[in-house]
């Protein structure tokens, strides 16, 4: 688990990176999760070393698609 070395606020990151919308507001209000790049970027915003963020990246690769019921299979464009 990446553990990030200084408290980091998410919306400073979001604006940082330049990520449109505040990502953990658009996932607690019930919009979209973030993207698996968009957490491994706030990962690295709040200070993770490029060790950790490669295991991150190849950690997320291996999780499947979550489909809710009644949501398609098909990734939105």
């Amino acid at each position: 688990m990446i553990k990030s070395r200084f408290r980091c606020d998410p919306t400073r990151a979001a604006i940082a990176l330049k990520v449109p919308g505040h990502i953990t507001w658009r996932w607690w209000s019930g919009g979209e999760h973030p993207t698996a790049e968009e957490r491994v970027a706030l990962a690295a915003f709040c200070g993770a070393s490029e060790e950790e963020l490669e295991a991150a990246r190849k950690a997320i690769a291996t999780i499947p698609p979550i489909t809710l019921p009644g949501q398609s299979e098909e990734p939105k464009p």
